[in-house]
């Protein structure tokens, strides 16, 4: 830096004579000597993924969480020196408690140092669908289809609906009552014996046929039933939950061979007390004794609101078959009370029967378009259209075009609709039959509309069913007529599924359909046992871990994010694993093209605690969806979740899962034109730091040190020692000196100009298929343990996709 006339970062070699008084006071030789520093390429300030957070929601009492599934976060840019971010975000208030829930859509105006909030809209309900585009001022709120495990049903309600939410009539004879507790603060869950939920059609919100009896309580404890069940009155307990027979793993079977029955339920809706035993055991009783439902109810020791879960072991073939309530106290003793009149009690669930007027219950339906501008400024807040349709299974707005896709599961098919006047109206542009899509899948985002080679548009619906890997191409350069053309199975991991997020990438626009960058979220039960070839998914897997599949303790791909235009830089989200950086080739001086940068493996990112059996929770913990920066170069933001598995465990799903963090990520001393020699795409090499990191605790080594690239320090001397005793045993000449006088009639300083680096070439053009390349005809590649995973070079096909097995794609009639 202090010579004058030349370029000091170009040099490879720098000689400088040593201080003069140096050698006098030590015991070195009695000559001068020369200290030679190697600099080799990346031995400059190796390129870094800094991160701060940035913006940390409320915790208590408001409890705020990012709510940002599907397209519900953005990054509009403002000004050249700031940029908004709009974000959904959930306040639980209670975590307690249903009822208090909240949604907001909520802008903050961020400098690229620090963020402030600037505007906030409250939504119509606790539980809807914002999409929020890549560009703005317009956010769009929709109600969506009803789900066996939301936590607001009440906000699939649309104007008019009979029965939604549906609720529970109960007739004493002489009154009819509408219960509140099943719909506002007792619920029932029902699992399988691997604590998966399940949509079995018995619990409230899922009845599909109407059950109306009478009630009888469950009465003393059964024959046969074991001591400790206790002589408590309407337990209906066979044996309490320390026993196998009282607890959760109860079966229809166990209970059959100990010849336990209760007296007096059968045809009748049969009435429990909760406690002593687990509810499974209480609900299989009644069943097994004829009754026609289960009514369970609740202690009251709990203010906070309560949930039931019974189980159904799917490995004996067990599902639920009748209905089961959870009352609270004070009406399941109201119950208890009428039940001993002489007036039968009649209890009435179904799709007919609607639950009490609650200011809770808002039906809702179509779009409410929101204008994410402080108030006062020259746009109207909102503006409704009830009329458009109903509910949706989910919605997504064109990155280059003012259409919204939607999709409607009850109907098999999705609607394109032109939001280019959203103040004025939206109108129907066409529908694309007979295309199933749900709501219910594990992508953020299912359409990618771009142009293709020839600079015509044409979208993407990336397996709309979530189930098939099916990725359907159309050609809507007039979007009133879509056209099916392509339909492309990406079976590289299975058949079915398996196939995670389809994102653009590639070298600016127009993007072709050839450029996507496939991630797979490897929700696996044993991912150390897969092999992971998936594109930016490989490389960034590369960057974190040593590349040996078996030794790891596997890595799951949540997201991808590249910067717009020639900045040619895209982040991965690795969940607990961290963040990798990757070269997309977008700048058209960048000799890294789909090569590894740099990665990063902070403390934030480790310690959660999973145990390995259960390793596919990671996926929920960590570095979740990433967001360019529209201002900033080569920055991102990053959502951070906290994941704790212990609540998890006590069935607290809202404590185990905080997404309240908003972590910025810039990629700095990163110069594209010199070569990084790491990962390419089918390469897998060892983590450039020489260690794979630091796993949380898991007796690994190197975490830090696998944070930087380039050489380190020990490597540097060996090399510096290499050449000196090379040019001593030769006597030729090392360097080609060039002299350069400093400043202030300093010691000269020696230095040797760097040698050309040739740069590197790739055959075909730009357009590549980052994806899950195949082995032979096995579309996903299993390994033993100790077996290393074998190394497959990306797909690259010059102007075009070619398949490395025909039955992978099926060309339609028009297609290239």
């Amino acid at each position: 830096a202090d010579c004058e006339g030349s370029d000091a970062t170009a040099s490879r070699l720098v000689v400088t004579s040593m201080p003069a008084g140096l050698h006098r006071s030590s015991h070195a030789y009695a000559v001068s000597a020369l200290v030679v520093f190697l600099r080799l390429p990346g031995s400059r300030a190796a390129p870094q993924l800094r991160t701060s957070t940035i913006l940390s929601l409320s915790g208590d009492p408001t409890n705020e969480n990012f709510a940002t599934k599907n397209q519900a976060m953005n990054v509009w840019s403002s000004t050249p020196n700031t940029e908004t971010l709009v974000a959904l975000v959930h306040r639980y208030g209670d975590m307690d408690r249903r009822a208090d829930d909240q949604e907001f859509a909520v802008a903050w105006q961020s400098d690229g140092k620090t963020m402030h909030e600037v505007h906030r809209v409250p939504m119509s309900c606790p539980n809807v669908e914002l999409v929020v585009p890549n560009r703005g001022p317009f956010a769009y709120e929709a109600r969506l289809d009803a789900s066996p495990w939301s936590m607001h049903p009440e906000c699939s309600c649309p104007p008019g609906a009979v029965a939604c939410p549906p609720g529970v009539e109960v007739d004493t004879g002489s009154k009819k009552v509408s219960l509140s507790s099943p719909i506002e603060s007792h619920f029932v869950n029902l699992q399988n014996e691997w604590e998966e939920s399940i949509a079995d059609r018995f619990v409230l919100g899922r009845l599909a046929e109407a059950v109306s009896a009478s009630v009888a309580p469950a009465g003393p404890r059964p024959p046969n039933a074991s001591a400790t069940a206790t002589d408590g009155v309407n337990l209906a307990c066979p044996a309490s939950r320390d026993e196998p027979i009282g607890s959760h793993s109860v079966t229809y079977g166990d209970i059959e061979k100990a010849h336990i029955r209760l007296s007096g339920v059968e045809g009748k809706w049969c009435l429990v007390r909760r406690g002593v035993c687990d509810e499974t055991a209480k609900v299989k009783l009644c069943e097994l004794s004829g009754a026609i439902g289960t009514i369970v109810v609740d202690h009251g020791n709990f203010a906070a609101d309560q949930e039931i879960i019974v189980r159904y072991s799917r490995k004996h073939l067990e599902k639920a078959t009748k209905p089961i309530l959870f009352l609270g106290k004070a009406e399941g003793d109201m119950l208890f009370s009428n039940v001993g009149s002489s007036i039968p009690v009649q209890v009435s669930v179904g799709p007919e029967v609607a639950a009490p007027e609650s200011e809770r219950v808002k039906p809702g339906s179509g779009i409410v378009v929101h204008a994410m501008v402080p108030v006062g400024a020259s746009l109207p807040p909102k503006k409704s259209y009830p009329d458009l349709f109903g509910t949706a299974g989910w919605l997504e707005v064109s990155r280059l075009r003012d259409i919204m896709f939607v999709c409607f599961p009850s109907l098999s098919e999705v609607r394109l609709y032109n939001i280019s006047q959203p103040l004025s109206d939206i109108t129907l542009i066409s529908t694309i039959e007979k295309m199933p899509c749900t709501g219910r899948s594990f992508h953020d985002y299912r359409v990618l509309d771009h142009k293709d080679a020839n600079g015509r548009f044409q979208t993407l619906l990336v397996d709309p069913s979530d189930y098939g890997n099916q990725l359907y191409y159309y050609s809507t350069e007039d979007p009133a007529k879509p056209d099916l053309v392509y339909v492309l199975r990406a079976d590289w991991e299975g058949r079915n599924d398996g196939l995670g997020h389809v994102r653009p990438g590639g070298p600016g626009e127009p993007i072709p359909h050839r450029d996507l960058a496939l991630l797979e979220p490897l929700l696996r039960q044993e991912p150390r046992r897969r092999c992971v070839h998936s594109g930016l998914m490989e490389l960034a897997g590369t960057a974190i871990q040593s590349g040996t599949t078996d030794a790891d303790d596997g890595g799951f791909g949540r997201d991808v994010a590249c910067g717009e235009g020639d900045d040619g830089v895209c982040l991965v989200t690795l969940t607990w694993d961290g963040l990798a950086a990757v070269d997309a080739g977008s700048s058209p001086s960048s000799v890294n093209k789909f090569r590894l940068i740099t990665s990063y493996t902070g403390t934030e990112f480790r310690d959660d605690g999973v145990p390995l059996g259960r390793l596919h929770l990671k996926i929920n913990s960590g570095a979740q969806k990433a967001y360019a920066s529209t201002v900033f170069s080569r920055t991102f933001y990053v959502e951070h979740s906290d994941f704790s598995y212990r609540p998890l465990q006590l069935g607290d799903s809202l404590r185990a899962y905080q997404i309240r963090e908003l972590q910025l990520v810039r990629l700095t001393d990163y110069d594209e034109a010199q070569l990084i020699p790491f990962a390419e795409v089918g390469n897998p090499v060892k983590h450039p730091g020489g260690d794979p990191p630091d796993r949380g605790g898991r007796g690994r080594r190197g975490g830090r040190r696998g944070r930087r690239g380039g050489l380190g320090v020990s490597q540097g001397v060996m090399i510096v020692l290499m050449v000196l005793l090379g040019c001593a045993a030769t006597g030729a000449a090392c360097v080609v000196v060039a002299l350069c006088r400093k400043r202030g009639g300093k010691k000269p300083v020696v230095m040797v100009p760097a040698p050309e680096q040739a740069p590197t070439t790739e055959e075909g053009t730009f357009n590549v298929v980052v994806g899950r390349p195949v082995v032979a005809d096995v579309p996903g590649v299993v390994v033993a343990p100790g077996q290393a995973c074998p190394t497959m070079p990306a797909v690259v096909a010059a102007g075009g996709m070619k398949p490395r097995r025909e039955s992978s794609f099926t060309p339609q009639a028009g297609a290239e």
